[in-house]
C-alpha cells in the first residue's frame, strides 16, 4: 500500500482536526512518519491534538443531545430553554 499523498494529509487534518494541515508543524507524516492513508489517520485520532478537540455534540444513540456535564446538558436537565426549545 502507498504512502499518503500531500492531498490526502491535508484531508485529514481537516476531517480530523478540523484545521489546515501546516507542512512546517505537519511535515513529519510525510517524511518520516509516512505510512497509508488510512494509518495516519488513526494515529492522528491518537494524538493528543485530536484527544483535547472539542467533542461538540454526545450522539450516543442517533439523537443530538449535548455533552454530558456541559451547559446545554445542565440547561436540559434542568426544564430551561435550549436552542428556543422548551425542555421539561
Amino acid at each position: 500500500m502507498a504512502n499518503a499523498t500531500l492531498s490526502e494529509v491535508r484531508s485529514i487534518y481537516n476531517d480530523v482536526l478540523g484545521r489546515d494541515f501546516d507542512p512546517n508543524r505537519d511535515g513529519w507524516w510525510l517524511n518520516q512518519g509516512a505510512a497509508p492513508a488510512d494509518v495516519v489517520r488513526q494515529n492522528v485520532m491518537l494524538g493528543d491534538e485530536y484527544k483535547a478537540k472539542p467533542t461538540g455534540l454526545y450522539n450516543p444513540g442517533g439523537f443530538l443531545t449535548p455533552t454530558p456535564g456541559s451547559a446545554g446538558d445542565t440547561a436540559l436537565r434542568g426544564g430551561q430553554v435550549v436552542g428556543g426549545v422548551m425542555y421539561n
